[in-house]
């Protein structure tokens, strides 16, 4: 009954993947790739025929690369290497393989993802961990972890309950910017998962400070105008973070302060 479950699963899957809806959603987003390579928006990455075993008929060449994974003090839960739907997302993401390769490798290939925030690279020490299970015991061990049965919806884990690229990105619909599965907004998706003591109370989750005269660049091009609406970003990166433990925006921890108590945005 399982088995029967899970192929009726994949087949609604697929059918999502190629279905008009999914092709107009694409479309115009940087996952359009179609102007750019001479091939349809969803024939970069899938393929009716010949893809990957045990994928959502993928066809796009994968890295093999051996990646730099996030580190932390603080850290409960056991980080290894990508996996499942992130592996997927770094064939393109982590810049080492061409953007139109593909499995069955015909024709010639042409140029990886650009350089900028899109380009992960093979570092992911300064990004948020992914392919570790999100259970119960996890948030039994560390409390200021929401436990996976108090998700919202949108944040899905995948077959083998690890988090991964596609718990917080949707490839198919970037109506919230950053393909995000949800609004960021006062960080709704971050407080979904992380319970902190004391966030919802504090001067930081509150203040009405325009974040656009901090000195800090981040800020400045944020799509949300006060350090209450930014949230969590005020201070923490979810990828290419300058303090790579904790996620911060900076490596020196005195100037993830002084970008805003310096008089610019907070007195």
């Amino acid at each position: 009954m399982r088995t029967k479950w899970i192929i009726v699963t994949d087949i609604c899957i697929i059918a999502v993947l190629l279905s008009p809806f999914a092709r107009g959603a694409i479309r115009g987003t940087a996952h359009d790739l179609s102007a750019s390579g001479g091939t349809d928006s969803c024939g970069f990455c899938h393929t009716p025929h010949n893809s990957l075993t045990g994928t959502p008929l993928w066809s796009h060449k994968l890295s093999n690369a051996v990646y730099n994974i996030y580190q932390s003090t603080s850290l409960t839960s056991n980080i290894g290497q990508p996996t499942g739907s992130s592996k997927l997302c770094l064939s393109c993401h982590d810049g080492t393989v061409a953007l139109n390769a593909t499995v069955a490798g015909s024709g010639p290939e042409g140029a990886t993802i650009a350089p900028g925030a899109a380009n992960l690279g093979t570092d992911l020490s300064d990004d948020h961990p992914v392919s570790f299970t999100y259970s119960v015991s996890l948030s039994s061990e560390n409390m200021q972890i929401q436990s996976p049965v108090m998700l919202p919806q949108q944040l899905k884990l995948d077959r083998s309950n690890e988090l991964q690229c596609t718990t917080c990105h949707d490839p198919h619909d970037n109506q919230y910017g950053n393909f995000l599965v949800m609004s960021n907004f006062r960080s709704e998706m971050c407080v979904s998962c992380h319970k902190l003591y004391g966030w919802a109370t504090s001067s930081h989750s509150n203040s009405t400070a325009s974040v656009f005269s901090s000195s800090d660049r981040y800020l400045q091009d944020s799509k949300y105008s006060t350090v209450a609406d930014n949230g969590c970003s005020s201070c923490h990166k979810t990828h290419a973070a300058g303090g790579k433990e904790r996620l911060l925006h900076f490596a020196n921890s005195e100037d993830n302060c002084l970008n805003c108590h310096d008089g610019s945005v907070a007195s």
